[in-house]
């Protein structure tokens, strides 16, 4: 039969805090925490230290807790922020930051995770942000990417997807005899969604090609048919359309700069037509960027049970899920293309994918943020 060993008990000499620290009596100390003071059980015996008993509340709420993540700024050595996806035992499965310094704990909703799952989520720490799983992947009448980004105060979908629902692009024309557009031969143009707070760029569709020579205003309209998706009105404000154009009778198209050559020229995503009528000072009426080239692989990440960050690349294994079909969607030449689906067949479940990174293009900077740009060539399959 097990025998139980007596508590410890320590001797302890009172708390002193006259005179100098060296002064003080054997066993005593000039504070005492989260220790509670115990005194002799017999008559001139010594007092002695026992941890402080009690209990504390710390939860009051009903459900149960999924699933937790820590999660600090590489960018500031602020808070630590303590994340829980907590599921309420009915409906509902929300990622909370839990704060930790009061008693009992209190939560702040980041966001709702659609189909309330109550296992684990994909979720990892991507430099000054985290990126977790929200049950999304959804083409419908919008494009919703099944991850979202936190910062520690905005969420955003993690990837732009350059969706035009009904397969209907924008479109360009020109106005003969005014304007600042000179075209000598042909000048295709390309219509993208951009991000002006992360940088981040999605693909370009395009709008159209204009093969009639002399001085013109391009113009390019439709522009709500490359439809725009926010969690909130902070995202929805940094959102705009940015517009990439051949070297006049060229094939690659890149970025164009506004009239201070400090960006990209972009114009809100409420706004349906706009013209390239940019400056005077060069023959094309605008000036392209040639470190910018249109991106062409900037597709939003899919449905994965696992992420994880490593060496500047966001690794993933992809699990099944995604709803919507792809388009075809118009390109140059008169061709069409098959665009980008959430969807992943049976044969895609278990495939370790993987997001780009800054050093994938070595002849250009990349366009975007790599993180959140994720080639659909990047599957690999492990042996099980």
């Amino acid at each position: 039969m097990a025998s139980q060993k007596p508590p410890l008990r320590i001797p302890f000499g009172g708390i002193w805090t006259k005179g100098s620290p060296l002064d003080r009596p054997p066993a005593s100390s000039v504070r005492c925490r989260n220790l509670r003071i115990m005194p002799g059980s017999t008559p001139g015996q010594q007092p002695y230290l026992r941890l402080r008993g009690g209990r504390k509340v710390r939860f009051t709420g009903t459900g149960s807790f999924v699933q937790f993540h820590e999660f600090r700024r590489t960018d500031s050595t602020g808070n630590l922020y303590n994340i829980c996806l907590r599921y309420d035992g009915v409906s509902t499965s929300k990622w909370q930051r839990m704060t930790l310094a009061g008693s009992p704990y209190t939560f702040t909703d980041i966001l709702t995770v659609t189909g309330a799952p109550t296992s684990p989520q994909a979720i990892t720490r991507v430099r000054s942000k985290v990126f977790m799983a929200n049950g999304l992947g959804v083409r419908a009448s919008d494009s919703q990417p099944p991850f979202s980004s936190w910062d520690g105060t905005t969420v955003r979908y993690v990837g732009l997807d350059a969706f035009c629902p009904g397969a209907s692009n924008p479109t360009c024309s020109f106005a003969a005899g005014a304007g600042n557009n000179t075209i000598i031969s042909s000048v295709s143009i390309y219509v993208g969604l951009y991000n002006s707070t992360t940088t981040h760029c999605s693909n370009a569709v395009y709008a159209g090609t204009l093969s009639t020579p002399g001085t013109v205003t391009i113009t390019v309209s439709n522009l709500t048919r490359l439809v725009a998706t926010y969690n909130n009105g902070t995202e929805q404000g940094e959102l705009y359309y940015v517009f990439y154009a051949t070297i006049d009778g060229g094939q690659t198209a890149y970025q164009v700069l506004n009239s201070t050559l400090n960006g990209p020229y972009k114009v809100s995503i409420a706004t349906a037509t706009t013209t390239l009528s940019i400056t005077s000072l060069v023959t094309a009426g605008y000036v392209l960027d040639l470190t910018q080239e249109r991106p062409i692989e900037n597709y939003p990440p899919r449905p994965m049970t696992l992420i994880a960050y490593a060496n500047g690349r966001v690794y993933g294994v992809m699990g099944g899920g995604g709803t919507g079909a792809s388009a075809s969607l118009p390109d140059s030449g008169g061709n069409y293309y098959k665009d980008f689906s959430y969807v992943e067949g049976a044969n895609d479940i278990g495939a370790i994918v993987w997001s780009a990174a800054a050093d994938d293009s070595s002849q250009q900077d990349f366009v975007g943020v790599p993180e959140e740009s994720w080639p659909l060539r990047n599957k690999k399959f492990g042996p099980n």
